[in-house]
């Protein structure tokens, strides 16, 4: 048994250094740059208010899918060695930036998936993560606890109550360009603030066990009543409704189209808002729903729809009764 084998055993994480050459790491930053420069002006925005809106893509954006043609080949060999036999289940590229800094709380990824469940994520860094760029930080022996439910960090009443359970007992993982972190699916994992404004850039790969653990209990998923899992529905069910009460006007049915819309109206509406705050949350959410249809892209740090929610939409539903 190798000896990153028995750390993720034992502690649920592993770092092993040096899988691909740091040149090969950087240059995929350098084509993500330039992949990126030409999505924010498919969204009709710039890269400042594009990564604002947008910090993570899925497979099969056009991103992840050129990343996957590099490095999935290598990821494999590590996971097969390292682990033992597994199979390929998604992939995404994952950014904190200095125009998206924000933490992601305290959380299981197997809580997420009880579908389609995965063991194992292998996070390799495309650039150098110091500790004050928001690395990712485990709670060691986690992964042998019970899974818990999914936590929607989406939800504007969400409230952190794991933090301060295991704040004092996290392990922040730094790394330089190449590295990889394995980490099992079920270990209690975080990212803090970005405080050095370091861009950053991980390719994140999910793999099943070929003994996978199928009788494993995951919690069914519990939708807020606005967040993760119903957010988009809802929004666009409150700003459908409200044209047709204060404007009287028949909404569009393209998500898109009735977003613009609100941007060119919510300042003319008796609703008491602060038209800045509503401005750039409306700003932010139209590009991430152009970002989701175009690049297969995502807000991987649950706030645009939650400030939009306390800058607008919590309004409007508050004036309508």
């Amino acid at each position: 048994m190798t000896l990153a084998r028995e750390e993720l055993e034992k502690d649920g994480f592993a770092k092993i250094k040096s899988v691909i050459p740091s040149k090969l790491a950087f240059e995929q930053t350098t084509s993500i740059w330039q992949n990126l420069e030409e999505f924010a002006t498919q969204t009709e925005s710039n890269l400042s208010n594009y990564l604002t809106a947008v910090s993570r893509w899925v497979t099969p954006s056009p991103i992840v899918k050129k990343l996957d043609s590099i490095l999935l080949d290598k990821i494999e060999s590590l996971i097969n060695t390292t682990v033992g036999p597994c199979s390929f289940i998604k992939s995404n590229l994952i950014s904190k930036t200095v125009y998206a800094p924000g933490c992601i709380p305290f959380h299981q990824d197997i809580s997420y998936s009880p579908t389609n469940p995965y063991d194992v994520t292998a996070w390799l860094m495309l650039t150098d993560c110091p500790e004050n760029s928001g690395c990712l930080r485990f709670v060691k022996g986690s992964h042998l606890q019970d899974i818990n439910p999914a936590m929607d960090f989406w939800s504007p009443d969400f409230v952190d109550k794991v933090e301060s359970k295991f704040r004092n007992y996290a392990v922040n993982i730094p790394g330089k360009a190449g590295d990889v972190i394995l980490f099992d699916s079920r270990v209690y994992h975080s990212s803090g603030f970005n405080k050095i404004g370091f861009n950053r850039f991980a390719y994140v790969t999910r793999w099943r066990l070929e003994n996978s653990d199928k009788k494993r209990k995951i919690p069914p998923i519990s939708a807020s009543y606005f967040g993760m899992w119903t957010c988009s529905d809802l929004t666009k069910k409150i700003l459908s409704k409200s044209l047709i009460d204060f404007f009287n006007i028949i909404p569009p049915t393209n998500y898109c189209e009735l977003l613009q819309l609100w941007k060119e109206l919510y300042f003319l509406s008796s609703i008491s808002i602060n038209l800045e705050d509503a401005k750039r949350s409306l700003d932010n959410v139209i590009i991430l729903n152009k970002a989701h249809e175009l690049h297969y892209g995502g807000d991987g740090q649950g706030i645009h729809y939650k400030n939009l929610w306390h800058d607008l939409l919590k309004k409007i539903c508050t004036h309508s009764t």
